[in-house]
């Protein structure tokens, strides 16, 4: 089996905000061309960088590039502890499916009335 590092580098898409040092990066699996279905695996944003709308931002980025790669809906994993990420997925209009762990839930939106 194919070790996380060795996936990213042949499956994912990577997205970096960088001004002039990196501020944040994201990074999505848009491949699954028989389920169309992307996998949004990745956000992180730089503590100094939090609240200037970077993870918004990259966010947009991700989303676009995974309806522009054809895909039909994106789905990601959160921790449930996570509650800032929570609303912004929210807020990017992604819902919760019924699938959940005691540490996560699993959400999921449609790209095709995405728009921004």
């Amino acid at each position: 089996e194919m070790c996380i590092r060795d996936r990213f580098s042949t499956y994912a898409c990577f997205f970096a905000a960088i001004s002039p040092e990196p501020m944040g990066y994201a990074a999505v699996y848009a491949n699954d061309t028989e389920s169309r279905t992307a996998f949004f695996s990745l956000l992180a944003v730089r503590p100094k960088y939090q609240g200037l709308h970077i993870g918004s931002e990259l966010m947009d980025t991700v989303l676009r590039y995974a309806r522009g790669c054809a895909m039909e809906t994106i789905r990601l994993e959160v921790r449930r502890d996570n509650r800032s990420a929570i609303r912004m997925y929210r807020k990017f209009g992604f819902v919760e499916e019924s699938e959940t762990t005691a540490q996560s839930i699993f959400m999921r939106r449609s790209l095709w009335d995405y728009e921004r």
